[in-house]
């Protein structure tokens, strides 16, 4: 089952390509996080699956939101 791992980092992936308005830029960021973290030696990436690399590129992120929730 491909959900039943990863699912935190996914859903991390998102939150941080929505604070960086680029999808790219939040798997940049929680990659370098996840180097600080034990799990690291048992996953060497977070979101582990190729999909949920996808689903984190394919997150839509607003450009026109100043990040406070007015648009």
């Amino acid at each position: 089952m491909l959900w039943r791992i990863g699912r935190t980092g996914t859903v991390i992936g998102c939150y941080l390509a929505e604070q960086h308005q680029n999808n790219k830029a939040g798997l940049q960021e929680l990659a370098q996080l996840w180097q600080q973290m034990e799990k690291k030696n048992f996953w060497p990436e977070t979101p582990q699956t190729t999909e949920q690399h996808a689903w984190v590129l394919a997150w839509p992120v607003d450009s026109n939101s100043d990040r406070t929730g007015k648009t």
